[in-house]
């Protein structure tokens, strides 16, 4: 129920986009990476599962640690793009040299997929959180919140249901790349629509006060 009363504010659904491109990069890294790419590696293997998530997630928590010091309220709107951005170069580059057999997998180099995995989720956990309480604070950050974590687990579950289901290597990268894609414009214009919304405020109270001091 807190969740339904921010449903209204188109807002929380543009926002949201972080929150979806995350959750479908999350289970695309985590099922379709890991099995398809990294466990047959010649070089990695499937023993190394475990290293490249400690990897992603070594990289999460020091992205997290400098995001949330230097992402002034003016600078949150382009590490967004930039977590955007690392959800779309990994399908992208997935698309651009598919790892196989003929190129070991991409050897070492497959790496690179975990680290702008987890410059993304570095972005998710720190500037998309802030960014979420700045739009919708007070009371209504509990219902910002508690829709952000349904978006997330939403899209995280269709990605690992489509990877049982799509059988192309091309087109499971294609449903990862289309929304992280379109999510940057979107995110902007959920920040212009806001500065627009705040200089009416400033200038309705600007009239005001003038009225005031006018009488």
């Amino acid at each position: 129920l807190a969740a339904a009363t921010v449903w209204k504010a188109p807002a929380i659904w543009m926002l949201g986009m972080t929150n979806v491109t995350f959750g479908l990069a999350s289970a695309y890294v985590n099922g379709f990476v890991n099995g398809s790419f990294a466990s047959p590696s010649p070089v990695l293997g499937e023993n190394s599962i475990g290293t490249l998530l400690a990897i992603l997630s070594a990289v999460a928590a020091g992205c997290s640690l400098v995001f949330g010091r230097v992402a002034a309220p003016q600078g949150k709107a382009g590490l967004l793009v930039l977590g955007s951005c690392c959800f779309v170069a990994i399908p992208a580059a997935v698309l651009a040299v598919p790892p196989g057999p003929e190129n070991q997998y991409w050897g070492v180099s497959l790496i690179s997929l975990y680290v702008l995995m987890g410059v993304g989720r570095g972005v998710y956990e720190s500037v998309n959180k802030s960014v979420m309480a700045d739009f919708f604070p007070g009371a209504l950050s509990a219902g910002a919140f508690a829709t952000g974590m349904m978006q997330q687990a939403a899209a995280f579950f269709l990605c690992f249901v489509l990877q049982g289901v799509v059988q192309r290597t091309w087109l499971l990268a294609m449903l990862v790349l289309i929304p992280s894609a379109v999510a940057p414009a979107v995110l902007l214009r959920a920040f212009w629509m806001r500065r627009q919304h705040l200089s009416r405020q400033v200038h309705s109270l600007a009239e005001f006060d003038s009225a005031i001091l006018n009488t």
